[in-house]
C-alpha cells in the first residue's frame, strides 16, 4: 500500500514547512528585474522541488519497502561499503 493512512495528516505540516518561502520568495521579487516572469519561474522552481522531493520518498519506498525503520536513511545503508 502507498499510503499510510495512519500517519498520513503528519505530512501536512511537513508539506507546510517545505514550501514555506516567505523568507526567501519576498526579498527576491523585490529585487528581480522583470517581475512578470517571477511568478512562473517560482512556480517551476517548486514544481521541480516537488518532484524532487516525491521522486527520493519513492525510490526510498521502492527500496526498503516496509522494512524502512529509521527516520534517516543513511542509518539504514550498510556501514561496512567504502563509499557510505
Amino acid at each position: 500500500m502507498p499510503i499510510n493512512y495512519a500517519t498520513y495528516w503528519n505530512t501536512i505540516g511537513f508539506s507546510f514547512f517545505m514550501f514555506e518561502g516567505i523568507g526567501g520568495v519576498m526579498p527576491i521579487m523585490a529585487v528581480v528585474k522583470d517581475r512578470n516572469s517571477f511568478p512562473s519561474l517560482v512556480t517551476a522552481a517548486l514544481t521541480l522541488l516537488c518532484i524532487v522531493y516525491i521522486s527520493f520518498a519513492e525510490l526510498c519506498y521502492y527500496t526498503f519497502g516496509d522494512n524502512l525503520t529509521e527516520t534517516i536513511v543513511m542509518e539504514m545503508m550498510p556501514s561496512d561499503n567504502r563509499l557510505i
